[in-house]
């Protein structure tokens, strides 16, 4: 469990709860005492007797300071035991800085993603809620359906969207605490002392979780009964490649295991009672016919995980926390295939789902590519700051619902949609289309949407967009210089300063301004309130 903890959070730096190192370890004394007598002096002692932290040249601790992004990453990266790197393209992060090796080594165990303008601020301070998303996401938690136990906490207005459900998950264990003023103080810098704490909380937690056990297959062949059913009391690992298991019954977990590497694995006429976890195979790698699973999770470091499901095969829960590409082959009878898929996986993970699914979960920012069928409800979550869908011609989503932005490329058909977030855009307008009170959508490119009643942008020029703005009041701004909007849906006023624009068949029911020293044609236009040249 100390390596391939896939941990990140879309729109902030995976900074884990606060931990406690020093930006520069070569020259720490071990001996800082100034934490004699603090209410976290035996977890402190115990960390500096492994080697994960240190004191401070002048022998200090400050076990109530705060602790920088940085320093952070290189207590997690030591903890954990990851020393895997990979490249980093972060605006700030550069060879030669004491954190480079650090943050390449957080990348590649997954658990640090960066903010949208590239950067990932490693000498800033690292947040509370911060810290109780990212341990969330080391521990593998899904804090969405428990946002409601942060009313808990009286400052709970104050906690960004994306954290009240690790926040309730987190407190619910005892992994972090609220003060005695029933405030958990979401913004404020976690201090070294309360850093150490809830890291040694996550440890004991993942060292007390129960290993795969029972059945290992750690060579390659063909197991289990050419006729009839066997059933293997307990856990089933997969731990080598070209493994094949036919007709039999694991009441406990399966588990493919990293040691599979690129390998492939099948399952012919196998019913898994618990959670099958993929952590190895390849591009073509996990084929399941006839089989039945209830809850299958994919978390596989460095993505790529190809599963396909043919015959009688039903999975009626797949969890993404990597890419990958889930496959409906050829299906019999009534079943499914997949049947609800979440994806956790973010940093643009690659993932494709091919075939018919009932749902569709969006948590982080992926890349994600839908072909050949049909899905009955698509969802963003709040939360999952700005993943990447692409529809393929022969998709069909009966209901898409985005509660965060999104952009939305392709030519697939989308039957009813609604956004709840700015910032949703599609490159098709949805056959029926809802925004809620203030949002606006951009339609007919890949541009976002501004905020509420601010402006709506899209990219490309020349010619005819062909594309919708939605929203209360809209500016359409430079992006539509040399372009003609067709389709305008608003309540209320419309300010044009785009130059050599068109304006077509729109009704606007508040005023419109424009700019006068631009080319604006209006074609097939109603104002019910006032125009004004500006």
């Amino acid at each position: 469990m100390k390596s391939g903890s896939k941990i990140s959070h879309g729109m902030l730096l995976a900074v884990l709860a606060g931990s406690f190192v020093l930006t520069n370890p070569a020259s720490v004394f071990a001996e800082a005492k100034d934490f004699s007598g603090h209410w976290a002096s035996s977890q402190i002692t115990k960390w500096m007797d492994k080697g994960y932290i240190a004191g401070y040249e002048d022998g200090s601790f400050k076990p109530d300071h705060s602790i920088t992004r940085a320093e952070f990453i290189t207590l997690v990266n030591k903890s954990f035991g990851f020393t895997e790197k990979t490249s980093v393209d972060y605006k700030d992060v550069s060879p030669g800085q004491w954190f480079y090796d650090e943050f390449a080594i957080a990348k590649a165990a997954g658990y640090i993603s960066g903010y949208e303008d590239g950067t990932v601020r490693p000498n800033n301070k690292i947040t509370r809620q911060e810290a109780a998303v990212i341990v969330g996401k080391l521990l593998k938690i899904n804090g969405a359906t428990a946002e409601n136990n942060a009313q808990n906490f009286i400052d709970s207005s104050a906690m960004a969207s994306w954290s009240k459900g690790s926040i309730a998950v987190i407190t619910g264990k005892g992994i972090m605490h609220g003060y005695p003023d029933k405030m958990f103080k979401p913004g404020n810098a976690i201090s070294r002392a309360e850093s150490v704490v809830t890291l040694d909380q996550a440890l004991s937690m993942i060292n007390a979780s129960p290993q795969p056990a029972g059945t290992q297959y750690d060579k390659a062949g063909t197991y289990g009964p050419a006729a009839g059913t066997e059933t293997i009391e307990g856990n089933v690992v997969f731990a080598a490649s070209d493994v094949t298991l036919q007709n039999t019954i694991i009441t406990g977990d399966l588990t493919l295991a990293e040691s599979v590497g690129e390998g492939t694995a099948h399952l012919q006429n196998v019913t898994v009672k618990g959670t099958t976890t993929i952590k190895g195979g390849g591009a073509n790698s996990v084929y399941a016919a006839d089989s039945t699973f209830s809850k299958v999770v994919v978390n596989k470091k460095g993505g790529g995980v190809h599963i396909v499901a043919s015959g009688a095969t039903n999975m009626d829960s797949v969890t993404l926390q990597s890419g990958g590409k889930l496959e409906q082959g050829k299906l019999t009878g009534t079943a499914k295939g997949f049947s609800n898929v979440t994806i956790e996986a973010s940093d643009q993970a690659a993932i494709t789902l091919s075939g018919s699914f009932n749902s569709v979960s969006i948590h982080g920012n992926a890349s994600i590519e839908l072909s050949g069928g049909t899905i009955d409800n698509l969802e963003v979550e709040k939360g999952a700051n700005h993943p990447l869908i692409t529809l393929l011609s022969d998709i069909t989503v009966k209901n898409f619902t985005a509660n965060d932005a999104v952009k939305v490329n392709g030519t697939g058909k989308i039957e009813n949609a609604k956004a709840n977030a700015n910032g949703v855009s599609f490159a098709q307008k949805p056959v029926n289309l809802q925004t809620a009170q203030g949002i606006q959508v951009s339609i007919g490119s890949t541009g976002g949407g501004g905020g509420g009643g601010g402006s709506s942008s899209s990219s490309g020029s020349g010619g005819s967009s062909g594309s919708v703005l939605t929203g209360n009041s809209i500016t359409i701004g430079s992006d539509y210089n040399g372009r003609t909007l067709d389709s305008l849906q608003v309540s209320q006023d419309v300010t044009i300063t785009a130059n050599n624009f068109t304006l077509k068949n729109v009704h606007i029911p508040g005023n419109l301004k424009m700019t006068a020293a631009n080319k604006i044609n209006l074609e097939n236009v109603t104002v019910d309130g006032v125009t004004t040249l500006q």
